[in-house]
């Protein structure tokens, strides 16, 4: 009976993931979907830390070789802009007795491309992950704090440098209020310069954050302060960057760098 029912957990388990396999349609976001797959690697490297880690998942690995500490893989992280390479010591946690392999370093620096490579030590199984880190930029804003009467008075607001309008996501909220309706800034980008500019008023700012029927912005003229809280992705954040493998079939995990910024303004003179 006991052989019987786990045959039958096998014969499910198999179904379950052909069905995956099959119906799966984008294979970056779902690091099982490799039916050549060796690692998994997610890390977003979010450039306010000190300290960044990629997670490093062996899919070929059994339940028996998850329990023990030791990883087949060399995790290597190459800086493209600079030329140098180091190979990332593992921090191993232990969660009832599985193990997670997270590599770390602290060598990362604005403005320069990276390149992570996962290779396995006992045989074939590579995989590699290109990112760029976002350049430290600055804001200026002018038109802040505007005259009590001036709502409809322009506020201008420059970021830089930038290389694309995708790298910037800027929220604006009344500060002390839920976070759940903001304004976005409606950027342009220059062809002249690496700046991107957004104008808009405190009109604009009162109707997203309040509704479609506020006429004014009083809800900010009674008292109250603007949270901007900005976040700045590398130029290739949002794309594609993983490759290699057996027969460059693997493309798994998520690579990207980003950091956050919150700046408080008051909108009014008193």
């Amino acid at each position: 009976m006991k052989e019987r029912n786990k045959t039958s957990f096998i014969n499910r388990s198999i179904c379950i993931v052909l069905f995956l396999l099959v119906s799966q349609c984008d294979a970056t976001l779902d690091p099982l979907d490799q039916s050549n797959g060796s690692f998994s690697v997610h890390g977003t490297v979010n450039m306010d830390n000190e300290i960044h880690f990629f997670r490093v998942n062996d899919l070929k690995a059994t339940l028996q070789q998850e329990t023990v500490p030791a990883i087949d893989a060399r995790v290597t992280l190459e800086n493209i802009t600079t030329g140098n390479s180091v190979v990332l010591p593992d921090s191993m946690v232990d969660f009832d007795g599985v193990f997670t392999h997270n590599f770390f370093t602290e060598d990362i620096e604005y403005g320069n491309t990276y390149e992570l490579t996962v290779e396995r030590l006992s045989g074939r199984g590579t995989i590699k992950g290109r990112w760029t880190t976002p350049r430290r930029a600055s804001m200026e804003i002018e038109g802040l704090p505007a005259e009590r009467t001036g709502c409809n008075d322009p506020i201008t607001m420059t970021y830089a440098p930038v290389s694309e309008i995708s790298e910037i996501d800027l929220r604006i909220f009344r500060l002390g209020d839920p976070e759940i309706k903001s304004f976005r800034p409606p950027f342009v980008k220059h062809d002249t310069d690496e700046s991107v500019t957004a104008v808009f008023t405190m009109y604009d700012i009162s109707k997203a954050i309040y509704g479609v029927y506020t006429r004014d912005c009083r809800n900010f003229q009674a008292g109250g302060q603007l949270l901007f809280k900005l976040t700045h992705y590398g130029p290739d954040y949002f794309e594609d960057n993983i490759t290699g493998g057996i027969n460059d079939q693997i493309k798994v995990g998520l690579f990207g760098a980003l950091y956050k910024e919150e700046s408080i303004f008051l909108p009014f003179k008193d």
